[in-house]
């Protein structure tokens, strides 16, 4: 029995002397395993645990790695991370706005309708053909203009094109100086107002925010009224005032109707709705005679020997004028 037991003990102790180095191996084997199974993940795995945010340098390091990226529409550096893309509520990217369209531009057809307000200089040239001792209307003179208006202007082609027709009241007047043996001097005054219907075609350039025109066309002047004024400035002390008043008496004029060449240069400034206008005309009578006795009538009385003048009829009218006009008009358009 006891060499039995003896027997049980030599065979253990001599299985688990065989095992020993078959357990040490493995032991090691699995040791390496994990190294190994370590070193293959190596340091690009992201070993961060989920929700934990990144420290500091770690927030720099992204920023640099997202400047360097490439945009894939600009092919630049950097633009990526800079222009992030605008997203809406479901978090998708939204489009970007289109170009705004440009509504400037005038209709084909355009109406102004407004009201004018007209001042500026008269002029009468001096005459041909002046008879020996004339001394009355036989120099150059000058007077001034002014009145107002309505005006109605009509554009087409996008503005490119206009016409303009205008219904001015003007009060007129001329100033004649004569001066007599220089003693007696004394300014002859023609006073009238008329009607002034000009018909202006005009080339327009429609630029932003004000229009610049040239036109020209002609211009009906018909005279309404006329009057006369003898204003001495000296000499009244020496000539005797029944004198002076047969001068008055027998200085008279009438109106007539005349036909200009106007030319203008305009500017209209749009305000909304309204445009301020301001315009510079010069218009020339077609119709005014050169020659000094078809200007002025005369009406002789006394004997043939010795005739005296009883009427001077002088036209009341000028040979050119100029004219600056501000207005202001309501102005509309339609077409295509």
């Amino acid at each position: 029995m006891a060499m039995a037991r003896l027997g049980l003990s030599l065979c253990c102790l001599a299985a688990a002397l065989w095992t020993a180095p078959a357990l040490a191996q493995g032991g090691d084997e699995a040791d390496e395993g994990e190294d190994g199974e370590a070193s293959e993940m190596g340091a690009g795995t992201d070993l961060t645990p989920r929700d934990v945010p990144l420290n500091e340098d770690d927030d720099a390091l992204a920023a640099d790695e997202d400047d360097d990226a490439l945009d894939e529409e600009t092919g630049k550096p950097g633009s990526a991370s800079k222009k992030p893309a605008d997203k809406g509520l479901d978090g998708e990217a939204e489009p970007l706005a289109e170009a705004p369209v440009d509504d400037d531009e005038p209709p084909f057809f355009g109406v102004s309708l407004g009201a004018k307000g007209t001042v500026g200089g008269n002029l009468w040239t001096e005459p041909e053909t002046i008879p020996a001792g004339a001394l009355i209307f036989a120099d150059t003179a000058g007077g001034w203009g002014g009145g107002g208006g309505l005006y109605t202007e009509l554009r087409a082609l996008w503005g490119y094109l206009g016409l303009e027709v205008d219904l001015l009241f003007e009060r007129n007047s001329s100033w004649h100086n004569v001066t007599i043996n220089r003693v007696f001097e004394a300014d002859w005054i023609l006073k009238w107002t008329a009607l002034r219907v000009p018909i202006l075609v005009k080339a327009i350039l429609p630029t932003s925010g004000v229009r610049i025109s040239l036109g020209a066309g002609p211009e009906i002047v018909a005279g309404l009224d006329a009057e006369t004024e003898l204003v001495v400035k000296r000499g009244e002390d020496v000539v005797p005032a029944s004198e002076i008043e047969a001068q008055r008496n027998l200085f008279v004029t009438e109106a007539q109707t005349d036909t200009y060449f106007t030319t203008d240069l305009g500017l209209a400034f749009e305000v909304w709705q309204l445009a301020i206008t301001l315009d510079f005309r010069a218009g020339f009578n077609l119709s005014q005679p050169s020659a000094h006795d078809d200007r002025i009538e005369y009406t002789f009385g006394g004997t043939p020997a010795a005739p005296v003048v009883e009427r001077m009829n002088i036209i009341a009218s000028n040979s050119m004028d100029f004219r600056m006009l501000l207005g202001v008009a309501w102005e509309t358009g339609f077409g295509f």
